[in-house]
């Protein structure tokens, strides 16, 4: 197997040939075209190698020699990154796997075409931040095998070559106090998630970037009750192992129950977010503690007389029946919507509240 890497012009270009013959003879050409596809591969016709395409005008009858320069190796971009591999010729009512082949010149074949099969290379490396990465920090998977296929070497970069519209699972592990901060492709935003699926429709390189991780332990007050961390059930107390700098999302339910049934609604956080907000990790080293504060349910109901007037609680303008669990402690505000009319058309004017 022969195998030759091609070189390529700054620009590519249709070379169009004009062929002469003798004065006085009559004599006919048809314009014909010989191509690579997928553009790229370098072809040769009649000992001229040409970039991807050339087109000339051949007297009817003549022969021509095409051939591929490559053979049946591989060939490769300017930048090494895309791979093609001679498949065979095709043309108007015939094929042929040679790399070279002799054709006659007809009006009736006008093209033909050297066919490749092509692949990109996706590249993927691993990166720290802050850098550089030490020994072992994180490892990423392809299509479920640590390339190359050995899991006792720690490889920063590596490439393997892909097929166009192909795609491949990546999946990020990180080793013992490092966390995985998310997918690098350019200069793009981070994308979130241990597992990536790249589509190859070009040259790729993802890159898998880690960042140092430090404890976060999180408490409830009262003790033993639960919250939402990344959209995952938290049971405390707990210590999450998180990134440095690294952003997550903190949800305190509405309602829980503890271990002896009792409810308690959610109050407040110590870092003074909302009831679901986002935390960032800070970028030092120190252990970090978050407690979300319940409060005890309390179970108060309101009525109208006469029944089934509307009332404003909260600032909303709600229809009965009124009736909320809320923290015992917590503060709102009940008004009524004056006047308003009822349903037989009847107009009613709030005249006092009472509360028991």
């Amino acid at each position: 197997m022969r195998k030759s890497h091609s070189r390529f012009l700054s620009l590519s270009a249709v070379l169009l040939v004009t062929a002469f013959v003798p004065a006085g003879r009559a004599q006919t050409g048809t314009l014909t075209t010989v191509l690579a596809s997928p553009s790229g591969p370098w072809i040769e016709v009649d000992g001229t190698v040409y970039f991807n395409v050339m087109s000339a005008f051949w007297p009817v009858g003549s022969t021509h020699t095409l051939s591929i320069p490559a053979g049946t190796g591989y060939s490769y971009g300017l930048n090494g990154d895309t791979q093609w591999q001679f498949q065979g010729w095709s043309w108007a009512g015939g094929s042929s796997q040679s790399t070279v082949v002799q054709v006659t010149a007809s009006p009736s074949v006008t093209r033909y075409t050297a066919l490749f099969n092509s692949q990109y290379v996706l590249t993927v490396q691993v990166a720290c931040n802050p850098g550089p990465c030490p020994y072992g920090a994180g490892w990423v998977y392809v299509n479920g095998a640590l390339y190359p296929n050995y899991e006792n070497v720690w490889l920063p970069t590596w490439s393997t070559w892909q097929s166009p519209g192909g795609s491949a699972l990546l999946q990020a592990v990180a080793a013992y106090g490092w966390m995985f901060s998310g997918w690098q492709i350019a200069n793009n935003p981070l994308i979130p998630g241990l597992n990536y699926t790249a589509t190859i429709n070009d040259p790729m390189t993802v890159t898998a970037v880690f960042v140092p991780a430090k404890n976060v332990n999180f408490l409830t007050n009262p003790p033993n009750l639960s919250f939402y961390a990344d959209g995952t059930l938290v049971y405390t107390p707990q210590t999450l192992e998180w990134g440095l700098g690294t952003s997550h999302t903190l949800s305190g339910l509405n309602l829980t129950n503890d271990g002896t049934g009792k409810r308690w609604v959610f109050g407040s956080w110590s870092d003074g977010g909302a009831q679901t907000h986002t935390y960032v990790v800070g970028n030092n080293f120190t252990p970090e503690t978050v407690t979300a504060t319940y409060a005890a349910a309390a179970y108060p109901f309101f009525l109208t007389s006469p029944p089934n007037l509307n009332l404003v609680v909260d600032g909303l303008v709600l229809p009965p029946p009124y009736s909320y669990i809320w923290g015992l402690g917590s503060t709102h505000t009940v008004a009524a919507t004056t006047p308003q009319t009822d349903a037989q058309g009847n107009t009613w004017v709030f005249q006092s509240g009472t509360i028991w």
